[in-house]
């Protein structure tokens, strides 16, 4: 079971000290991330840390469905605490405040290595915004304990190192390198992609094999929200498998799942909702012989509905 701390947030000056820079990393070019090391000593109370986000794309994006990771060794069993001293947006020649806009979110992780037990997952409250093509977001932050005792940030695995701080777009790993444990097997998935028609004429199962080796599932999460445990199943032979009835009330569209295992990488599972079903309404009535004045029942037959029918009139003329 992991540990969470959400920690408000707090303002205060940024220590000074020398400032390492590390080259920009890019994610399927629309998004860039910078980050400098403020705090470069290897023994040092405060890690802190200079994010800049830069929209290279040519369309807005949504704030809030990003979040960052800093993977870190906390050394001495203390209450961490993040610091956010100042972030701001700057797009279109306009400057925003945001930093009372920054949450984080600490972790003590399922499968420790020996570069990473903790991580601080960095995200942006709702309503934060959204940056324009070639907006650029600075987030500047320092973490501490509460006993304020040095941290060796020699063996943390985001020390020093941009592609070791991953970049998640609504849960799903979208750039970077996450820490992988010694002895730790990912588990193997057979199909990522999958397809459902909501046409009933089709055989709609959606599955997949799963070998855990040795790890368990958590959780299936979309959008960052777990699904409940009757919207799929994973039974003793690794068939992996999403319920009916839950697919049943998806939109058209395509769907992100991420499948979240005790140890080694998380799983995004691609879920493609079509619907095949020809919607052109028809009733069929019979022809039925009678006289004025008989009593008849007829039958009505319905095809192609695509919702229940709450109520319908008929007029026999």
């Amino acid at each position: 079971m992991r540990k969470k701390w959400s920690l408000g947030l707090m303002s205060a000056a940024l220590l000074a000290s020398s400032l390492m820079v590390t080259p920009a990393f890019c994610a399927d070019n629309n998004i860039k991330v910078e980050y400098a090391n403020s705090s470069t000593q290897a023994q040092s109370n405060t890690i802190a840390s200079k994010i800049t986000l830069t929209n290279t794309s040519r369309q807005e994006i949504s704030l809030e469905n990003y979040t960052l990771r800093y993977y870190y060794t906390k050394d001495q069993d203390f209450k961490q605490c993040m610091w956010c001293d100042n972030a701001s947006m700057i797009a279109g020649g306009s400057y925003t405040t945001l930093t009372q806009k920054i949450t984080g979110t600490f972790v003590d992780m399922d499968a420790p290595t020996d570069n990473a037990d903790t991580y601080l997952e960095i995200g942006f409250a709702k309503g934060t915004g959204i940056l324009a093509p070639g907006g650029v977001v600075e987030i500047q932050l320092r973490l501490t304990n509460d006993g304020w005792k040095n941290y060796d940030q020699s063996n943390d695995f985001s020390f020093d190192e941009v592609e070791n701080i991953p970049l998640y777009e609504d849960g799903v790993l979208v750039l970077g390198k996450e820490p992988v444990a010694e002895g730790v097997t990912d588990v193997q998935v057979a199909k990522t992609d999958l397809s459902y028609d909501k046409n009933v004429a089709i055989n709609n199962e959606v599955s997949t094999a799963i070998s855990l080796n040795d790890n368990t599932l958590e959780a299936v999460k979309l959008n960052g929200k777990a699904l409940a445990a009757e919207d799929y199943t994973l039974d003793a032979d690794g068939k992996f498998t999403f319920s009916e009835s839950y697919l049943k009330g998806l939109e058209v569209g395509t769907y992100k799942y991420v499948l979240d295992f005790s140890a080694g990488k998380d799983v995004v599972i691609t879920v493609d909702v079509t619907d095949t079903t020809d919607y052109d309404f028809a009733i069929t009535l019979p022809k039925v012989a009678v006289k004025e004045g008989d009593e008849v029942e007829i039958p009505v037959a319905i095809q192609n509905i695509k919702e229940g029918i709450n109520n319908m009139d008929f007029t026999l003329s």
